[in-house]
Parts: structure tokens; C-alpha cells; sequence
């Protein structure tokens, strides 16, 4: 009976993370579609206050959604704006209880290997949290750095942060427990964005517009960084979830090395359709 209850909770839990998930990057994926396309005006907004606009077809209808620098009337624009935000709450609440179901409940069976490492269960759950939360703020830190403003050179060193921790964490756990752990990596810094970088300066427009005030356009610049870089990791995101139930990707000597590198194809991949978005392919 606790094996079937164990099965269903998981099944629920593996169902709710990917519909959310989905909900996130589905998102994310059509609102930098949207700013890489808007233009304008077009010719049913000329004349008024609308910098860019874009019209889209679907589903038998015909959209138009335009860019607004400020409101005209920002206190009524504050009760109306939608922020996209509890389907990130949701993926990154059903994906450590994932993460704590699986790999801390049965961390004998799915985290450790002895073939590997004589660690403990504690030193496995402390490299799998400190993982987490180290991972989280040396990414921060580079973000905070002024390597943010040195593209190329940030993703290198971004990478390479990347492939030393997956480096380090295949020396110590199971392969796969290894290989999901840099996805919950990535899930974590993306969060993380979201929840320390992106909310706050939302809620800073938010109250600017409440006020009846135009608000200032740095922290919606400060947001857009941090948006991108989620934007560039969901194509990677992906992956490592589909990945995860292909044994031949991760359960090897190198899949520490083969993770990185579907990490590079994952980004690439997604910087070819943004550059489509644009025009500029």
C-alpha cells in the first residue's frame, strides 16, 4: 500500500511540475517572441500613444497587442496587468518536492553510489543542497559583476562554472542523480531569477502605476537581463527532463561531459530561433 500511495504521489506530483513548467516556458517563450517582433505603430494605432504594436492570428482570431512606454491612466492599467507568476511558483514548488520524493526519502537507493564514493546519506544531501545554493549565487555574483556586460565572455565563464559542477557532482552521486541535479541547478538559478530579480522590479511598476507615476526604466531593464537568461535555459531545461528517462545519455563515465555539451546545443538551438524572431538569421 505505501509503494502504490509513493507512486501516485509522484505521478501527480511529476504531472503538475510538467503542466506548469510548460505554463512557464510557454510564457516565456511567446513574450520574447512578442518584444522581438513588435514594430510600429502599424496603421490602426497611428496617431495615438502606442510606440509598437504587432497583430497576431489565432485560433479564428485576430489580436492586437501593443508596447506602452507608460499609461495614460496607470492607476486603472495596475489592476488589469497579468504577471505571469504562479506558474513559476508552481514548477519550482512540484519540482523540489520532486527532488526531495526521490532523491532525499530514497537517497540510499537513487543518490548514492558506493561504486563511486563511501559518502554518506547527510554528505550526499549536503553536496546536493550546498549544489543548489552555492550554484545560485556564484551565478548571481557573475550577474552582479560587470562580466554581464561582456556577452560572449559571460557564457564561457557561465559554462564553465557549469561544467566544473557537474564535474564535481559525478564524482559523488549516482549518474543520474548527478544528471537531475544539474537540471534542478538550472531550475534553481531560473527561480531565483524570477523570484529575487524579475518580482521585484514587477511589483516596482506595479506601485509606480498604483501611485499615478511613470515609472523609471531601469529595473524593466534589469528584468528583461534576467528574463533572457531564463529565456536561454529552457531549451536546456528541456532536454535534461526528456534526458532523464534515456539512461544512455547520462549512465556513462562522460555524462557529465555529454550534459554539457547538450547544454551548448541547448542554447545555440535557441539563439538560432531568437535571431529568426528578429529578422536577423
Amino acid at each position: 500500500m505505501e509503494t502504490y500511495l509513493f507512486e501516485v504521489l509522484h505521478l501527480m506530483l511529476r504531472y503538475f511540475h510538467l503542466v506548469a513548467g510548460m505554463a512557464w516556458i510557454g510564457a516565456s517563450f511567446y513574450l520574447m517572441w512578442l518584444d522581438n517582433n513588435l514594430k510600429g505603430p502599424s496603421q490602426w494605432n497611428r496617431g495615438k500613444d502606442v510606440p509598437k504594436d504587432v497583430g497576431i492570428l489565432d485560433g479564428g482570431g485576430l489580436y492586437a497587442t501593443t508596447k506602452h512606454a507608460h499609461a495614460n491612466e496607470p492607476e486603472k492599467m495596475s489592476k488589469s496587468l497579468d504577471w505571469f507568476r504562479w506558474n513559476v511558483h508552481a514548477t519550482w514548488l512540484t519540482g523540489g518536492a520532486l527532488l526531495i520524493l526521490l532523491y532525499y526519502v530514497g537517497a540510499d537507493t537513487h543518490l548514492l553510489d558506493p561504486d563511486k564514493s563511501s559518502i554518506g546519506i547527510f554528505t550526499a544531501l549536503c553536496i546536493s543542497l550546498g549544489s543548489l545554493v552555492l550554484g545560485w549565487f556564484i551565478y548571481d555574483s557573475l550577474c552582479r559583476s560587470s562580466l554581464i556586460n561582456h556577452g560572449r565572455l559571460f557564457v564561457v565563464i557561465i559554462i564553465g562554472c557549469f561544467a566544473i559542477c557537474s564535474f564535481l557532482l559525478d564524482q559523488f552521486l549516482q549518474n543520474r542523480a548527478a544528471y537531475i541535479h544539474m537540471g534542478a541547478l538550472i531550475g534553481a538559478c531560473m527561480a531565483g531569477n524570477v523570484f529575487y530579480k524579475i518580482l521585484p522590479c514587477q511589483r516596482y511598476l506595479i506601485n509606480e502605476l498604483a501611485a499615478g507615476r511613470i515609472p523609471a526604466p531601469g529595473p524593466g531593464i534589469v528584468a528583461r537581463i534576467y528574463a533572457t537568461h531564463n529565456h536561454y535555459a529552457a531549451f536546456p531545461m528541456i532536454f535534461i527532463m526528456i534526458g532523464s528517462h534515456f539512461p544512455f545519455i547520462f549512465d556513462h563515465d562522460h555524462g557529465w561531459l555529454a550534459l554539457i555539451a547538450l547544454f551548448v546545443i541547448g542554447i545555440r538551438i535557441r539563439h538560432y530561433f531568437i535571431l529568426g524572431h528578429r529578422g536577423t538569421r
